[in-house]
């Protein structure tokens, strides 16, 4: 039986792409990211298309090709509203004080690293690195709300091609299993 299991979220982290060299495979420095929406964390990794090549008379393929794209995104949504992090990684835009202004030009998809944290299971969890991601976010913000599920902020973020600025490329994301001290 195995030990580990992926269940729960810990943390996510946002941070700035910094594929220098080898060595700067991820940021020192992150935005963590809390009070997630329940059940709105995912990881996923979708299966390949793939293309079939018939001969004639024969109702069987003589070959199947796998397209090679393994299309890999992070979803998630917080009821996080800290506008000098979680409001400006979602849009853009600046913070001073208490004060959140959005951006004055049109939103953009921003590149970011990310870091995703599992909670612990027996002992471990998994850390899940992504050097260089495509970050979306949109909101809904209930202004009046009688049940207790109110605004979230919902991101979606699609992994890219990671290349260090030498032009080497690089794993575009990394899992790994780590014990807890």
């Amino acid at each position: 039986m195995s030990n580990s299991r992926w269940l729960g979220l810990e943390s996510i982290k946002l941070g700035v792409v910094a594929l220098s060299t080898l060595s700067d495979y991820m940021p020192s420095t992150f935005t963590t990211i809390l009070n997630f929406v329940p059940d709105s964390a995912k990881l996923m990794i979708e299966i390949p298309d793939e293309v079939e090549i018939l001969v004639e008379d024969s109702p069987d393929p003589d070959i199947v090709l796998s397209n090679g794209s393994l299309k890999k995104t992070v979803e998630f949504a917080t009821r996080d509203m800290d506008s000098s992090s979680v409001l400006i990684n979602a849009f853009g835009g600046s913070a001073t004080g208490e004060t959140y202004s959005f951006p004055t030009t049109s939103t953009s998809i921003r590149v970011k690293a990310i870091e995703c944290i599992t909670e612990d299971v027996n002992g471990y969890h998994y850390k899940v690195q992504i050097p260089k991601a495509n970050v979306r976010a949109g909101a809904e913000l209930r202004m009046y709300n009688t049940n207790p599920d109110t605004g979230e902020i919902g991101f979606q973020c699609t992994v890219q091609k990671a290349v260090t600025t030498g032009g080497t490329a690089v794993a575009p994301m990394r899992m790994a299993r780590i014990a807890e001290s």
